[in-house]
């Protein structure tokens, strides 16, 4: 929609920045621009000041409060300033459209290079909104829901090079008319006849109709219209306002990163500046701190150039001066632009305060996570160890696998040598065996990484490797000296999980492998039919023997491992007892959940037993639990996907034959269900153990409805934690961590317990929400990992000294 250049709106900001926003006023001027939906203006200002006004105008349609929020964020996701415009005082339904319209102005100093973000969220669908703002580039993401037909102007766009398809619908009898859409040379691609409110009309742009390099353009007469364009959620109502935001898309991560230092103090954070523009770009560094700190990229050297979608590695050196005083607190930057088109640019805070850092201490919990707010930014979190689940060997040394945010490639295994975390890498010996290795498949997280040792202390682990395009193995890796040496096997074909340390199952022999072996489809959406076999390795002359696979189940609903991942199998004297869930159509309550035991010396299975029924039915994330206590006593958890899990015990020790007690809720509390009214539990992706105490502890999302004030008392997952001691019913749910917004997330963690009886819980927040589905790359961002000496009663974020305490305390 053409607009006269005036102020268009844009908002976000440094924080240390003045910032005002003007007392709510009436005016009588139209809204430029009409839109009935949630959407983010992406801001790219120029140094000075932005200036920013919002419009509303209620329509009154309805019986409630139409009130509209927005929010301003900088490029390192610190909200600048906050504003609601509170409902217009018309009472009533059909209350009628004011001729007046509401705003509020928003004027900031641009202190920091990069793009900005107004998120504009109206409370109720009964309003339309717009906004002016002097920055000169600007673009629109979110729906093209234009309500005010007595308005016209423009939308433009850029079109997507494949075939899409356009939809366009007058919203109401205002929104009848011709719609033209135009390309960049202003010939007229199609026009919608839309002569029907809401009747949907369509056109499939072909993949042979010239594109150009320009905007395309609708030439809206009636702003009473929606149009959806497949492939297209960025727009703008001017087109010399538009830039290509996309193309800074995951550019310079993390966004901020929170530094504590002592007087004098240095220290390094490391960036991740990544080429989204689509082609070979070189882009330029530069840095910004105060008088009394220091700020230093000390690699790569600048301009950086970088292929499509390659990404390099920033060191950042942070320091602050001896004269420095305990409690200033300095908000530096690093930016990086791009020499081929400057409008390429972003830039992520480095926050330093002066002191300690209140990561050592306990926390108040839960940690209540916001929006780009989480462990680092809140407590200065900043581990030198991989933030992966860690598993200790029988001298308690942590041994953990590396990652990034991809979950596809892990390189190595870190653990402590002389209270020093150092790595020791697999890829050699990946590439001896497989000449053409590619790179690890899913090997960070999302198909487990599981370390396992045995009576002797030799260390196994499984990966999956890509050793062509379209080829992949799974192997498992085995060392006799800590990952020192390396020795790789090839698995059968299928999917795997093994047995872990999880507080009375020290293995005699290498770990029982579980394959599960997909044969064929399920129409349910989490579920397919797999064969599931163990494998039952054995040591032979320093070498490993693998056997042939021994068969348990062929309607086994196949395995879940990117989150909670509990033991599958336990073993104690030659038998091992394994738990799993199967297909089943019969219209039972939920997953019928098996146990069965294998005998090794005759390699036998024997027959299976029901234990209970994981609701609901034919879904692979109701993965059940199996451990044992310091008695020899059975222990089942069955998974559950959004209720209680389901808990029982064996009635004799290392017997899965001689009877279990009856299946019990696990939790019953924590959901007000909205439509009854009444508490229940909900539960999803179970972690299992048993300390030396013989008290059992699991970790798994919980959802959480109207018990407590978080996030107004909606529904939300936390990453909870539950533990059952002996003899006694199970505690209520503790949340540990509270997700930052509604709706579905996800924490892909992890319970593990060390030989010293201390909790280790590792975690990834990830969330279906745009700020953490489409601004962050892959899934697992803001990784931490939360310990407790004291049996789950406090808890605190992990530091290299409590892996030290561990190690010493078993010297």
């Amino acid at each position: 929609m053409t607009m006269t250049r005036r102020p268009a709106l844009v908002f976000g900001i440094f924080m240390l920045a003045v910032m005002s926003a003007s007392c709510e006023e009436k005016v009588t001027e139209r809204i430029p621009l009409a839109i009935r939906a949630s959407v983010r203006v992406y801001l790219l200002p120029e140094s000075g000041t932005m200036t920013i006004r919002i419009q509303k105008r209620d329509l009154n349609i309805y019986e409630n409060e139409d009130v509209l929020a927005a929010r301003l964020l900088g490029p390192d996701r610190s909200v600048i300033q906050t504003v609601t415009i509170p409902d217009d005082g018309i009472a009533g339904k059909g209350g009628g459209t004011p001729p007046k319209v509401q705003q509020r102005t928003i004027t900031v100093p641009v202190a920091q290079p990069g793009v900005y973000r107004l998120h504009v969220t109206p409370l109720s669908g009964d309003l339309v909104f717009g906004f002016q703002t002097d920055c000169p580039r600007y673009v629109i993401r979110g729906p093209i829901f234009l309500n005010e037909a007595s308005l016209s102007g423009d939308v433009w766009f850029m079109p997507p090079k494949k075939p899409f398809k356009i939809t366009a619908r007058a919203v109401h009898r205002g929104g009848i008319q011709r719609l033209a859409l135009d390309d960049d040379g202003g010939k007229v691609v199609h026009t919608f006849d839309l002569v029907k409110p809401m009747e949907s009309v369509s056109y499939v742009v072909p993949a042979d109709r010239p594109r150009g390099r320009g905007l395309w353009v609708f030439h809206v007469e009636h702003q009473d219209v929606r149009i959806e364009i497949d492939g297209v959620d960025t727009w703008t109502n001017n087109a010399a306002s538009y830039f290509a935001v996309e193309k800074t898309r995951w550019m310079l991560l993390p966004f901020a990163e929170t530094i504590y230092l002592k007087p004098g103090e240095s220290a390094e954070a490391r960036f991740t500046l990544r080429n989204s523009t689509g082609a070979n770009a070189k882009f330029v560094l530069s840095k910004h701190a105060p008088e009394w700190a220091s700020l230093d990229i000390l690699s790569p050297p600048s301009p950086v150039s970088l292929k499509p979608g390659e990404a390099a590695e920033l060191r950042v050196r942070a320091s602050v001066k001896p004269e420095a005083a305990e409690g200033r607190k300095a908000r530096c930057h690093i930016n990086a632009a791009c020499a081929e088109d400057p409008a390429i640019t972003a830039s992520a805070a480095v926050n330093v305060v002066v002191g300690a850092a209140p990561v050592g201490k306990p926390l108040r919990l839960p940690i209540t996570l916001a929006p780009y707010r989480h462990e680092n930014a809140q407590f200065g979190y900043r581990p030198k160890y991989p933030c992966n689940p860690p598993f200790f060997d029988l001298a308690n040394r942590p041994y953990i696998r590396n990652r990034g945010s991809d979950h596809n490639i892990s390189t190595a295994i870190a653990t402590l040598e002389k209270d020093t975390w150092i790595e020791r890498s697999f890829i050699d010996a990946l590439k001896a065996k497989y000449p053409g290795f590619l790179r690890t498949e899913k090997a960070a997280g999302w198909e487990g990484t599981k370390i396992v040792f045995d009576r002797d202390n030799d260390a196994y682990t499984i990966l999956r490797v890509r050793i062509a395009p379209k080829s992949t193995k799974g192997v498992l890796l085995y060392s006799p000296d800590g990952f020192k040496t390396i020795q790789v096997y090839e698995l059968p074909h299928g999917e795997y999980d093994t047995e872990q340390f999880v507080g009375h199952n020290v293995l005699p022999e290498p770990p029982p492998i579980c394959i599960y072996e997909k044969t064929k489809n399920h129409p349910a959406r989490f579920c397919s039919f797999f064969n599931l076999k163990v494998l039952l390795p054995k040591k032979k002359d320093g070498k490993l023997v693998l056997g042939e696979p021994i068969l348990v189940s062929d309607n086994c609903f196949g395995c879940c491992r990117h989150s909670g991942n509990p033991a599958p199998t336990a073993t104690r004297n030659g038998l091992t007892h394994i738990v799993w869930g199967e297909v089943d159509d019969t219209g039972v309550p939920g997953v019928p959940t098996y146990v069965a035991t294998i005998d090794h010396q005759t390699r036998t299975v024997g027959k299976k037993v029901l234990l209970a029924y994981a609701p609901p039915v034919n879904d692979c994330h109701n993965q059940p639990g199996i451990a044992q206590d310091s008695e020899g006593y059975l222990h089942v958890v069955t998974g559950a996907h959004g209720q209680s899990f389901k808990y029982l015990r064996s009635r004799t020790p290392n017997d899965a034959y001689a009877g279990w007690t009856e299946p019990v809720d696990v939790l019953k509390t924590g959901f007000i269900n909205p439509k009854t009214g009444e508490e229940e539990g909900r539960q999803t992706y179970l972690s299992l153990l048993c300390d030396s105490k013989d008290t059992l502890h699991i970790a798994f999302r919980q959802w959480r409805r109207g018990k407590d004030k978080h996030l107004d008392g909606g529904m939300y997952a936390a990453l909870s934690v539950q533990r059952k001691k002996k003899g006694q019913p199970w505690e209520d749910a503790r949340p540990l961590v509270v997700a930052p917004v509604t709706g579905y997330s996800i924490w892909y963690h992890k319970l593990v317990l060390d030989r010293r009886d201390r909790l280790y819980l590792s975690y990834s927040y990830w969330s279906k929400h745009e700020m953490y589905e489409n601004d962050l790359p892959g899934r697992y961002n803001y990784r931490a990992v939360l310990t407790s000496a004291d049996g789950g009663d406090t808890w605190k974020l992990a530091e290299t000294g409590d892996f030290v305490a561990g190690v010493k305390s078993g010297r």
